[in-house]
């Protein structure tokens, strides 16, 4: 990730007498905080996406720091958590200590200091990213004018190295005003081709007592990774901080602006808190919006009653490999040139969530992505191979292979940290999990731009790689291993298990939505005449997958819709006197 530190704007302020003062002395109980939540309520200027970063390194005059502006929602105000997203080297300092300021905003931009508080971290390493939760002393000063304010940061850069400061780059996000600072001396506005807000967040309330005012608190449960499928209980903490007593306050959660669930009946004495979780299960992979709002109808403070969180559900391969590597790996997808890797995974290793079984076979395969935008692939290929060799030594294994990915041009999808760029192959592998499985990954041709993939500490002679176009030549080893995963089918014949279907049925089509290929399962208790066919949203028959007499057995049929446009399907299955139809979501 490029560092981007260009100044547009120098301006000098005449406030910073104090702004440097014993930025390296700290007390003995700093304010601590490991990754957690980010702030979820209050003021959120950003989308919650790692686009970019600013680091600093021992070059920098210190003290180093940046900030960013806060508008009170209403006066008097009191800020009461300020929440950061940010990284380090991995060379860096491992346990940092700073200061949080808060600055009053002079003709929009920082001024003199308003209050301070230590604290200390520890953060991961690069590419990993987290958000920190630092809460704010009770006698944080109120803010009482009708102005903004600036929260930030100041740390020493040649004591604590490799820090790495998050910045957002969506497209549809306002500019909002961040600055840095080098040597306490002067403001420096920020601004890089795509720059939009620090990932910077503040919480607080009023500095006014109410009678009525239930608030949202903060969410009790965010895991890191979201899964397709997986039920979750999203849990959020509620308190009365009005001076009344509440009986039977709706609160109700929201997926995506929609009521979700029945919403929960709490009753609150003044100044008691309680929790309340919604159970929710993602059925589909992206950006997704959570809200949990308490609705109390005499509340006086409407801005403390409903908490927000931007996440992205991920698909998750039906079998991975150990997801545990913080490190890396450019090759193939991040490197400029025609690349290409040839990689040997070790029966068993395919052991998440839990061991592979046998009469399967490869059907799409996934890579653990750090992150990465759209991406053009030119004459993309994918071969697989099973053995029962266990090292591929000093050369690319020589094969057969099954090429089961072959494409001129292969366009990627935008990923956000920690999720998984897959490929539907263009046919299903057979994998017997009691051999070595061995992938071959490359292109002749070039890209501006790709992905960096995630890798794992499974290590030994595993992987040999290629560089500078094509054909490819052996340009050396690498012990690591990448995090990959894979969904499996049944054979497209009938399948290996003896047992008989006890009923008809046609199977959800997996994956759904998919882009363009998905596989649908269908079981015959007897020798029958099938037909399944595809039509659209008008009722137009598109495609006959199957028109023929089948034994009795389970059964799976391969609709590939490339040449379809997006939209709503429909998969209709007659079989004698049985009839039963599924919709299906094609999303390109």
């Amino acid at each position: 990730m490029k560092v981007y530190l260009l100044i547009i704007t120098v301006i000098m302020l005449t406030f910073f007498w104090d702004l440097s003062a014993q930025v390296t002395q700290y007390p003995q109980n700093p304010v601590n905080s490991s990754a957690g939540l980010q702030c979820s309520g209050g003021e959120i200027h950003d989308l919650g996406v790692v686009g970019s970063n600013l680091g600093w390194n021992t070059a920098a005059t210190s003290p180093v720091g940046a900030c960013l502006k806060f508008v009170p929602p209403v006066y008097p105000f009191r800020y009461s958590k300020f929440c950061m997203n940010f990284s380090r080297l991995s060379t860096g300092t491992v346990n940092w200590n700073f200061k949080i300021y808060m600055w009053k905003s002079v003709n929009g931009k920082p001024g003199p200091r308003m209050d301070s508080v230590n604290v200390t971290a520890t953060p991961g390493i690069l590419p990993a990213w987290a958000w920190y939760d630092f809460p704010l002393p009770a006698t944080w000063k109120e803010v009482t004018g009708s102005d903004s304010v600036f929260i930030g940061f100041l740390y020493d850069a040649q004591t604590y190295l490799g820090g790495s400061f998050a910045m957002d780059c969506s497209a549809s996000l306002p500019v909002w005003p961040g600055y840095t600072t080098q040597g306490a001396v002067i403001w420096n506005f920020v601004s890089t081709p795509t720059y939009k807000s620090w990932l910077m967040r503040a919480e607080g309330a009023p500095s006014v007592a109410y009678a009525h005012d239930i608030s949202a608190v903060d969410f009790l449960n965010i895991p890191p990774y979201w899964k397709k499928d997986s039920t979750y209980n999203v849990k959020a903490k509620i308190k009365n901080t009005g001076s009344s007593s509440e009986s039977n306050v709706p609160v109700k959660f929201f997926v995506n602006g929609v009521l979700t669930g029945t919403p929960i009946n709490v009753s609150l004495a003044p100044g008691a808190v309680d929790s309340v979780s919604f159970q929710w299960t993602p059925t589909g992979a992206g950006a997704n919006n959570l809200k949990i709002v308490s609705s109390l109808p005499t509340d006086e403070y409407k801005l403390n009653d409903t908490l927000s969180v931007n996440l992205r559900v991920i698909q998750f391969p039906m079998y991975y490999n150990y997801l545990d590597g913080t490190a890396s790996n450019s090759f193939p997808f991040a490197m400029q040139t025609g690349k290409a890797v040839n990689t040997i995974f070790l029966s068993g290793e395919f052991s998440n969530p839990s061991p592979v079984p046998t009469g399967k076979s490869i059907n799409k395969i996934y890579f653990h992505i750090t992150a990465g935008i759209p991406t053009v692939y030119n004459n993309l290929i994918i071969l697989l191979a099973q053995s029962t060799i266990t090292s591929l030594g000093t050369a690319f294994y020589p094969g057969p292979y099954d090429t089961v990915y072959n494409h001129s041009s292969a366009t990627t999808s935008a990923i956000t940290a920690d999720m998984f760029l897959s490929f539907t192959l263009d046919h299903p592998f057979p994998y017997d999990p009691t051999k070595s499985l061995i992938m071959f990954v490359g292109q002749c041709g070039s890209t501006t731009t790709g992905y960096s993939i995630k890798t794992t500490t499974l290590f030994g002679n595993t992987r040999v790689y290629s560089v500078g176009g094509c054909p490819f030549v052996y340009n050396g080893l690498s012990g690591i291993k990448d995090n990959i995963g894979f969904d499996i089918v049944v054979p497209t014949s009938v399948t290996n298990d003896p047992v008989i279907p006890s009923k008809y049925s046609l199977e959800q089509n997996y994956p759904n939505p998919f882009n363009p290929v998905t596989n649908i399962r269908y079981n015959l208790p007897k020798n029958s005449f099938v037909t399944l066919k595809i039509y659209d949203i008008m009722g137009r028959e598109v495609q006959t997958l199957v028109n023929e007499n089948k034994n009795s057995g389970t059964y799976e049929a391969r609709f590939d819709a490339s040449n379809l446009p997006s939209g709503m399907y429909f998969c209709k299955m007659t079989a004698g006197d049985f009839s039963a139809q599924n919709k299906m979501l094609l999303i390109k």
